[in-house]
């Protein structure tokens, strides 16, 4: 995986291996919120 990352409520495993937690718990907006990050990522590096 190019850039780990885990939701908030993943397991403290998943979380020591993740670069990223996202704020929102599994199955509550995760995705979202991921997409959303990618979306100003990519505006900021414009």
């Amino acid at each position: 995986v190019g850039y780990p990352l885990c939701p908030l409520d993943a397991y403290d495993e998943a979380k020591k291996a993740s670069v990223f937690i996202l704020n929102a718990r599994g199955g509550e907006g995760v995705v979202r919120e991921l997409l959303s990050y990618i979306e100003t990522t990519k505006k900021e590096e414009v």
